[in-house]
């Protein structure tokens, strides 16, 4: 869970595309991260919004090449170049999380942008085949919603709120 009175801390800076298949050589202060789990995320700074990345694969050196899930190509790895790099305040000052990859999520809210309304907080998320999913719900009546990029619409980390265009219809196969 991403706690309201945890601010980000900026870590780096995504410098440019390195390679064929989406790496980004990146500049991280080391003094600030010890370490940048696999599966864990990091926030790319895009017109004022913190987007968070996965990060798939990492060498750690001084000037770290770095793989962020769902980028696959130079050109989409351009997109990513110039960036600043942070990492939430609990990861950063040499502290290790216990946490790491979507569940730094769990208890946020998801609001549909397309239907206007709220379709609950996340109390877990679950690896599926392919792709992770927000558990939303009871254990009775449970609404999976895939984590998928392209939904994502803006993430508010003090708010708690994940804002997502949904696909007409998602929430309403489940119920």
């Amino acid at each position: 869970m991403i706690p309201a009175q945890h601010p980000f801390i900026r870590v780096g800076h995504a410098r440019k595309s390195f390679g064929t298949t989406g790496h980004m050589r990146c500049s991280i202060d080391w003094d600030l991260v010890q370490e940048i789990p696999t599966g864990s995320f990091l926030f790319l700074e895009m017109d004022g919004i913190k987007v968070p990345f996965q990060v798939e694969e990492i060498d750690e050196k001084s000037s770290p090449l770095i793989k962020f899930g769902g980028i696959d190509s130079p050109e989409e790895a351009l997109l990513l170049s110039n960036h600043e790099i942070f990492v939430l305040s609990e990861h950063g000052s040499g502290k290790n999380s216990p946490e790491s990859g979507y569940e730094q999520i769990v208890g946020f809210e998801i609001y549909d942008d397309l239907n206007k309304m709220s379709i609950g907080k996340i109390r877990a998320v679950r690896e599926m085949p392919g792709q992770w999913m927000a558990v939303i719900g009871s254990d009775d009546e449970e609404i999976l919603i895939p984590l998928v990029e392209d939904f994502i619409t803006d993430i508010a980390p003090d708010a708690e709120v994940i804002y997502m265009k949904l696909p007409e219809g998602l929430v309403d196969l489940q119920e």
